[in-house]
């Protein structure tokens, strides 16, 4: 009797000092497997679940797992043209707790070489980007890296996939898309069917594994295509309202919902996403062209020329169509003299159809 009493205090002792509580683990497995899923609703919910649990003597054994979903929501954020900085500062923040072994500092630093959304981001970004990219034996040479290193290999295989989008950036040619690991985690697989160029089956089958992966309904839908039909821009639309309603801060989702409108002709609503976009991304120049060219269409003839005035000024990759669409709305004010002078100048940068047919109407006039 006496020895059944020590061993259930005994028994209440060990699980009084358990590192992990019971109640927990569950919630850590469920946790493990939202990762492996990778939506952003997913990785959110993961990393809240570790940041609960990873206290006291838990905290070590969860810590590499807390550091790589922070940087991989990060990541999630970047992809969408969204600002990484809190995620990725809270990941650095973890590089002292991590183990001796574990690279946190390095792959924290590949994680910050990955480029942002294409486009969400302004051109000028774009380019600095480019000019920034290491070559292509010094990505291979990480990706080989990423392979042969610590930590959970969903994980440093989202890295390695990520470092493919760097040759989109830099316009490198590539011949073959990157191969589906065997046994790749929708994570993965995501990464994998959406740069350097986006495969709609291999992200079909991460939407029916993972439903309301809304990232990859939009990244689908983005596909380009050479005529806009009615189930095109109808698939489009959904999927951009979804990824608006979870994703309000991302330039790239408010300039496609822009650029939607502008296209079916509801050049009011296209305005009020395109100035949503410059609020998020100030210097979006695409963005603040597009703008221009919708207020000129339903007859806001002085904002677009002050729309047009600031890309001019602040000498934007396309400031020779700042200069057409300044001179057009000009002339519909009939302010002749400053069409021709804006219209000259549009020609002395780039000559095409239009300029050289709006140039010879205000001429004539």
């Amino acid at each position: 009797m006496r020895r059944a009493c020590l061993a259930v205090v005994l028994l209440s002792v060990a699980c009084a000092s358990a590192p992990i509580r019971k109640a927990d683990q569950a919630s850590l497995v469920t946790a493990d497997g939202r990762v492996q899923e990778g939506c952003y609703t997913c990785l959110i919910e993961a990393r809240d679940t570790y940041l609960r649990v990873a206290v006291g003597k838990a905290r070590p054994l969860l810590i590499t797992k807390l550091f790589e979903v922070q940087v991989l929501v990060g990541l999630r954020e970047w992809e969408l043209a969204m600002d990484p900085a809190e995620s990725f500062k809270a990941a650095e923040a973890l590089i002292p707790e991590l183990p001796a072994t574990y690279p946190g500092a390095r792959y924290l630093e590949i994680a910050r070489m990955i480029p942002p959304d294409f486009i969400g981001t302004p051109r000028a970004e774009r380019d600095q980007w480019s000019r920034r990219n290491p070559p292509s034996a010094q990505v291979l040479a990480t990706q080989k890296e990423l392979a042969a290193g610590a930590g959970s290999t969903p994980f440093r295989s989202y890295l390695s996939a990520g470092l493919d989008c760097l040759q989109t950036f830099a316009n490198r040619r590539f011949v073959d898309l990157p191969k589906v690991p065997a046994e790749a985690s929708t994570l993965v697989k995501y990464r994998i069917g959406t740069c350097p160029a986006i495969q709609p089956m291999l992200l079909e089958e991460v939407m029916t594994a993972v439903p309301g992966f809304v990232e990859a309904e939009l990244m689908r839908a983005r596909v380009p295509t050479l005529t806009i039909t009615r189930t095109y821009t109808t698939e489009l639309r959904a999927a951009l309202t979804a990824a608006f309603e979870l994703f309000p801060r991302s330039s790239a989702v408010t300039y496609g919902l822009g650029a939607l409108n502008q296209i079916q002709g509801d050049c009011k609503a296209a305005i009020i996403h395109y100035e949503d976009t410059i609020a998020i991304s100030p210097r979006h120049e695409d963005a603040a062209l597009q703008r221009v060219i919708c207020l000129g269409h339903i007859g806001q003839f002085v904002p677009a020329i002050e729309g047009a005035a600031r890309i001019i000024e602040r000498r934007y990759y396309n400031t020779a169509d700042a200069y057409y669409w300044r001179a057009w709305s000009q002339y519909q004010r009939r302010e002749i003299l400053s069409a021709r002078t804006d219209i000259d100048l549009a020609r002395s940068m780039s000559v095409n159809q239009r300029v050289l047919v709006l140039g010879g109407m205000i001429k004539y006039d």
